[in-house]
């Protein structure tokens, strides 16, 4: 009962603090960025903000591209990818600060087990960034339905032609979306909790999970495009990339290595919490 109360809690606390709408509004803010349609005669690159104000309506009802749920079903690019180790940690870091600067960490474990603090800490944080990276992306799925075309107002033939189906009908496209973005925020909280056992500087906190992403991501871009132009190409190493690429995770309900993505994925978030358990246990200062 005291970690359920203490999930709670600290649920609260962090639901209604400013990381956790800085954290949502952002979200849905570098959700516009992401690239969705390309111009092939003037060989231009469109994002959905460039084509909200570009083109008009009748001309977004040629092309099944622009069908409000295959773009919330289909998403997986912009700077929301990249920057999500950073706004993830926007939620809760803020409070695990002032908590350790404040000592409040000592009064807390005093009334309840350092195993209980340390999980119910955890586990809260990672719920957390998940319903905030969830909740912006909701936001930006809500105005992106009321400002491009639906499903039901392109022909038949269009429709036919939609990858929003993936065996689950448009409506349960759209929630195995809203499902993997909770699952995609929760897992990239652990790399800042697990950090924030180790270190004391916010911002490295913060930003070291970023840098390690990104050099993950541009490793296995430049592995898949060796690859890709390689006239015997290894198709184990490529399954290999398909399962450790960090955006993966986004498509996983849909398409690719469903078992493999969700085993490794399960595995760096038990990895990534013994890591922060067996650290802060080991500190002496009880986490200040």
């Amino acid at each position: 009962m005291k970690l359920l109360r203490l999930i709670l809690s600290d649920l609260k606390q962090n639901i209604t603090g400013k990381g956790f709408s800085g954290c949502l509004l952002l979200t849905a803010l570098l959700c516009f960025t992401a690239n969705l349609y390309y111009d092939s005669s003037a060989k231009n690159q469109y994002s959905v903000i460039q084509c909200i104000f570009e083109f008009d309506r009748d001309f977004m009802l040629n092309d099944i591209t622009f069908c409000a749920e295959n773009i919330i079903a289909g998403f997986v690019q912009g700077f929301f990818t990249m920057f999500v180790p950073i706004l993830s940690a926007f939620v809760f870091i803020p409070v695990f600060s002032e908590e350790r600067q404040s000592k409040y960490i000592r009064y807390s474990i005093f009334r309840m087990s350092k195993n209980t603090y340390y999980c119910g800490k955890f586990l809260s944080s990672v719920l957390s960034s998940g319903i905030a990276i969830t909740a912006g992306f909701i936001l930006f799925s809500s105005l992106v339905y009321i400002l491009f075309p639906h499903f039901d107002e392109y022909p038949d033939y269009l429709q036919n032609m939609a990858a929003i189906y993936f065996g689950s009908g448009v409506f349960g496209g759209v929630l195995l979306k809203f499902l993997s973005v909770f699952i995609f925020g929760m897992l990239y909280a652990v790399p800042s909790l697990m950090f924030f056992s180790m270190i004391k500087n916010r911002y490295l906190i913060i930003c070291i999970p970023f840098f390690l992403k990104y050099a993950l991501t541009q490793t296995i871009t430049k592995i898949n495009l060796n690859e890709a132009l390689s006239p015997q190409p290894n198709n184990d190493l490529l399954n290999i990339c398909g399962i450790i690429s960090p955006d993966n995770l986004l498509t996983v309900f849909y398409y690719g290595n469903f078992a493999g993505v969700l085993i490794y994925s399960a595995i760096l978030f038990v990895l990534g919490f013994i890591l922060y358990f067996v650290f802060m246990r080991r500190r002496t200062d009880c986490g200040c």
